[in-house]
């Protein structure tokens, strides 16, 4: 390799911070044999790759070495580039193919000379103060703010200036309003972490939870930009909300138009004023129109913990699906236990409060013990709107038993701890979106766990059981996890294919297919329903096994289920993903108990079922 070559390489690294001693060693030999090596650095692309690495922390090394090539400069920085530029000129009236040599060789030695004052610039003088780009107008619950070199703050005010960084909420109560220097607001609310800075281009980072945002129009050229795992979005000046989970990215345009770009593929799609688009690989993704409100909402926890805080345990043959709280210490010195469910989110429905709505709550306690019940709000339009909670004396729940309380949302008062923004939000969380529902204790550990949570719309009976309404609420999964016959017969008589499969990345049951779903929960009426109405019952899950119903029934210990498949004519040696038959999965003794098992294994037998896994030697 040519001397000016192997200069450049070792030049590159150093800039990107990426040379050792022994390759440092070498540039300096380099240099110390070639004088003209000082000004083949590199070009005016390779100049901002410097600046780039200069704006970091430097070591002692690379100080002492930007010196000693100052040093070697042969004149003064001005007279340096003053005697380059007449030496240009001169070149500049050659004639051939050399002239153009020395042309460039001069010019990148000027971009070289520049590069080094800066350097020398930037480490001998006080670095400036840190720009604020955006002040707090609004803040509650436990949050956390991390800024240049790791430095991290829990007290923020009301008011205060930031130059960028990260925040984060630390419970679903947590709510944090950012405005912009040109007004653009940006909201954050519940279990969210978003970076955020301006350097000329707004660029937020949305690592999980959601945002909402009231963004001013913009630059066409620099465009606002927020990215999440799976996608980004160009916004010029609108209103939307983003949803980011860990393979998806949901996105909901109030007003003017927002544009995102799928990450693993590149797919584009402008997405209108009161559209949706969600970005999730391996799915078509398309601007819908946003669905309409609904008043009566009701807990999923049989499909996973997906969107819930706190301890998630799935159902099993002696006990229900349940979420516990789980404890965090917040910086004024209170332990606070929490569960929430997130309610509006995703791709579902918005649900909207109407007078007259109440929040029915079942669950387990341990200890009796005060408990506060809320929920959190948010505008029809988007932005953060309120907590509004009430409390439940300790004599209300019995020590170690379960409990049933059915909540009046009139009763529902403000939060206290949103007094110093109290003038700009409304008095009762009627005619709002309920984003979260959540419930905590106080100081001590009670054990609280919850089983259903349910919204009641105004007209229904707190003693009532689901019924379909005109249009179905739920889809047909979470109709069918519930065992809602007359939601699943509603959705059948509208034309929804049997077979649909559920899509959720990070819910358990992504892939299932209604039977599927069915056999998840044990809800053996609906399988039935299913299986007569067509239902494929030897369909193949979407997911990463592809197991049949039956597979999922012997794995799950689901002996009833299981037998009524077998006996419904399900193949009991199909195949899943990796051949492996529904005996095979008896063996899986994570997922239930094993008589359960062995009694499915049983039946396999004697149905003609047989492995296909590997004997063990």
């Amino acid at each position: 390799m040519k001397e000016n070559e192997r200069f450049i390489e070792l030049w590159n690294d150093y800039l990107e911070g990426e040379l050792d001693e022994s390759g440092t060693a070498e540039l300096r030999a380099l240099l110390a044999a070639d004088e003209d090596l000082l000004r083949l650095a590199a070009d005016s692309y390779e100049m901002h790759r410097m600046l780039g690495f200069i704006a970091q922390e430097s070591d002692s090394r690379h100080e002492t070495f930007v010196s000693e090539t100052m040093a070697r400069l042969p004149a003064g920085d001005s007279d340096f580039v003053e005697g380059v530029m007449q030496r240009l000129g001169c070149g500049a009236t050659g004639k051939g193919k050399r002239t153009g040599v020395l042309d460039a060789k001069w010019r990148m030695a000027i971009a070289a000379a520049a590069a080094i004052v800066v350097i020398a610039n930037v480490l001998l003088l006080r670095p400036e103060p840190e720009k604020r780009i955006a002040r707090i107008t609004g803040l509650s619950g436990s949050l956390q703010w991390t800024g240049d070199n790791g430095r991290v703050v829990h007290d923020l005010n009301l008011g205060a200036e930031l130059p960028g960084g990260t925040v984060e909420g630390m419970t679903p109560e947590s709510w944090f309003e950012l405005q912009f220097n040109d007004g653009s607001a940006v909201t954050i609310s519940g279990n969210s972490t978003l970076t955020f800075s301006d350097l000329g281009q707004k660029k937020l980072y949305l690592k999980e939870g959601s945002i909402s945002a009231q963004v001013k129009p913009q630059r066409k050229d620099k465009p606002m930009r927020v990215f999440t795992r799976s996608a980004m979005l160009e916004v010029l000046g609108t209103q939307f909300e983003v949803e980011a989970e860990l393979g998806a990215t949901t996105l909901n345009v109030g007003e003017g138009k927002v544009r995102i770009k799928r990450l693993s593929d590149g797919a584009t799609v402008d997405v209108p004023a009161k559209h949706r688009a969600i970005a999730v690989a391996g799915r078509e993704m398309l601007a819908v129109p946003a669905p309409e409100a609904v008043s009566h909402w009701r807990s999923q926890l049989d499909l996973g913990p997906e969107g819930t805080y706190g301890k998630w345990s799935p159902k099993t043959a002696s006990e229900k699906v349940k979420l516990a709280a789980v404890p965090l210490t917040v910086p004024q010195g209170l332990t606070i236990y929490t569960a929430a469910l997130g309610v509006s989110r995703g791709d579902t429905q918005p649900v909207v409060l109407q007078p007259g709505c109440r929040m029915r709550v079942r669950g387990h306690i341990s200890s009796a013990h005060k408990v506060y019940f809320g929920i959190t709000v948010m505008y029809p339009g988007g932005g953060f709107a309120g907590r509004f909670d009430t409390i439940r004396p300790a004599s209300d729940f019995a020590a170690g038993a379960d409990f049933e309380v059915v909540l009046d949302l009139r009763d529902f008062r403000l939060d206290p701890s949103l007094g110093e923004i109290k003038g700009k939000l409304p008095d009762t969380p009627f005619h709002l979106v309920v984003e979260t529902m959540w419930c905590h204790t106080l100081d001590q550990a009670s054990g609280l766990e919850l089983t259903e949570v349910e919204l009641l719309p105004p007209k229904m009976s707190a003693g009532s059981t689901v019924e379909a309404p005109q249009s179905p609420v739920m889809d047909i999964w979470a109709a069918t996890s519930q065992g809602n016959l007359a939601v699943v017969k509603g959705h059948l008589a509208a034309g929804v294919d049997i077979d649909a499969v559920f899509v959720a990345p990070g819910v358990i049951a992504s892939g299932a297919t209604p039977l599927h779903m069915a056999v998840l929960s044990d809800q053996r009426e609906v399988a039935r329903l299913l299986v007569d109405e067509g239902a494929n019952i030897n369909a193949r899950a979407k997911e990463e096994y592809g197991g049949t119903p039956l597979h999922w029934a012997a794995a799950l210990g689901r002996v009833e289920m299981a037998g009524y498949l077998i006996d419904a004519g399900a193949n009991v040696n199909a195949g899943d993903k990796n051949g492996y038959t529904p005996l095979d999965a008896t063996a899986l003794d994570q997922f239930s108990q094993s008589k359960s098992r062995l009694a499915i294994a049983e039946l396999l037998r004697k149905s003609g079922g047989e492995s296909k896994r590997p004997v063990q030697e």
